[in-house]
């Protein structure tokens, strides 16, 4: 199976790129991919064409972007489920705030454009990225909305009790209102055209509480969207792709999941 690797600029200030991965290790790409711009799509694909893509908003709280074991180590994963991969590296608030969020709607819309044939694009996210992937999800229309999501042990709810509080101080550089906080929660803004979803926390995060998972799949059946929900015993916080003890009980429900819709 050949892979190939495109390279989309979202500032738009270089044209579209391709990496040449024959003979490149995997520190050569994660090396390669820290050395690219804020505002990057890094398009992984094969020759098959598959008729569904996902756009992968790695986790780090919004300080670094973890490329390795939220990022690229999917790759493979996906490439063999017959899906085309991609990797959002979103700008951090400390570079442009604004452009954090808005980056992954570009990144939908390019995809949208560059790949026409592709029946269903979805987002993926994990922590922090969990936030920027379900606010995509749910605000997304036209040619920036995805058909599904995949949210791993995200950070969904601003209020104090739920949220990750250095999360939110540094995406919104302020202390919240309550108004204000409410209107960040992604669970109350979930709406009839919320696309269905794929739900992975553990019981144990000491980082970011499962119950913002638990909370938005309240919230989306609520709103009777379909949702596959699943909370394990022990993982902790950003277990990604690494080894531990429900991966292949996780991964395994992903792809039947994605096999279904």
């Amino acid at each position: 199976m050949h892979t190939t690797c495109k390279i989309v600029d979202l500032n738009g200030t270089n044209p579209t790129q391709c990496f040449d991965l024959e003979g490149k290790t995997t520190s050569d790409i994660y090396e390669w991919i820290d050395s690219l711009p804020y505002g990057s799509l890094i398009i992984f694909s094969t020759t098959e064409a598959p008729s569904k893509m996902i756009i992968m908003c790695p986790g780090g709280g919004l300080l670094k972007i973890n490329f390795q074991h939220e990022g690229f180590d999917f790759m493979n994963w996906f490439l063999k489920q017959h899906v085309s991969y991609a990797i959002l590296k979103y700008h951090l608030p400390a570079d442009n705030r604004f452009s954090t969020i808005n980056d992954a709607s570009l990144a939908v819309q390019s995809i949208r454009n560059l790949y026409p044939h592709i029946e269903k694009v979805g987002i993926m996210g994990a922590s922090i990225g969990g936030y920027i992937a379900a606010h995509a999800a749910i605000f997304g229309i036209d040619n920036n909305r995805v058909d599904f999501q995949i949210l791993m042990y995200p950070v969904i709810n601003m209020q104090n009790t739920w949220t990750h509080a250095l999360s939110r101080e540094r995406l919104f550089g302020k202390e919240l209102s309550e108004t204000e906080q409410v209107e960040s929660s992604l669970e109350y803004q979930i709406g009839q055209s919320t696309p269905m979803a794929f739900i992975v926390a553990a019981t144990d995060d000491p980082v970011v509480s499962p119950i913002n998972s638990i909370r938005f799949c309240e919230y989306l059946i609520s709103n009777k969207i379909p949702v596959s929900f699943h909370l394990y015993p022990i993982g902790g916080h950003s277990f990604g792709f690494t080894d531990f003890l429900y991966k292949k009980e996780w991964l395994g429900e992903l792809s039947y999941w994605l096999n279904g819709i």
